[in-house]
């Protein structure tokens, strides 16, 4: 627990430092909107949604939006902005690497940017497992993660805790896990799903893969 409390002072500290994007959805979720309207989707979870960002876009657009963060600072700020905007957002504050909060098959798509690599292997998969787990069939699924040469960027000092992962010891992501994730195990990960677009792409924090899929 107490290790929980620190990681989620330092998502608070990270985030503080990013609120000038807060009504700046991330690109690719404003051209994925364009594409979730033709298929029909309606209900959208933002899986470590931060300040809401995205999932404000995604309600503006019309989408029914649930959004999950371990940030409290982050989901209060989105509470506040979604009132003056007079949206409805349906929010959990959670670590998202435990048993999501959401019934069997729930959700159309879920979305996550540049969130589910902050942790060991096996939290991630066990992840990917409630990730599918709460999506319908034939729900849509669409990731981005941190390029490792921007991971390298944050700092310039790291310590090893396992295999591929790696903890920051200075910066704004100080203390938080990195596991160096790529398009080979995105596809490893995802191995029950059907890729709609795989690839990488660069952007205002750096470079990043991106994976849009279907589960079967």
């Amino acid at each position: 627990m107490k290790r929980k409390i620190i990681q989620a002072k330092i998502w608070d500290k990270a985030l503080e430092t990013r609120k000038e994007v807060l009504n700046k959805p991330h690109k690719d979720v404003v051209k994925l909107s364009k594409d979730l309207k033709k298929r029909k989707i309606n209900k959208i979870l933002d899986l470590g949604c931060g300040y809401c960002r995205n999932a404000l876009y995604l309600a503006k657009e019309g989408f029914e939006v649930y959004g999950i963060d371990f940030s409290r600072k982050g989901l209060k700020l989105c509470k506040q902005e979604a009132k003056k905007m007079n949206l409805n957002i349906h929010l959990k504050c959670q670590d998202i690497y435990q048993k999501l909060p959401y019934k069997n098959n729930f959700f159309d798509a879920i979305i996550s940017i540049d969130t589910i690599h902050h942790n060991t292997k096996g939290k991630i998969i066990h992840l990917i497992n409630e990730i599918t787990r709460v999506l319908k069939d034939k729900g849509l699924v669409y990731i981005t993660i941190a390029k490792n040469r921007k991971t390298q960027k944050i700092a310039r000092h790291f310590k090893k805790i396992e295999e591929r992962t790696y903890v920051p010891l200075e910066g704004e992501e100080k203390g938080i896990p990195h596991f160096l994730l790529n398009k080979s195990l995105l596809k490893k990960f995802f191995k029950g799903y059907k890729i709609i677009l795989i690839g990488s792409k660069s952007g205002k924090y750096g470079e990043h893969y991106f994976l849009y899929a279907q589960k079967t």
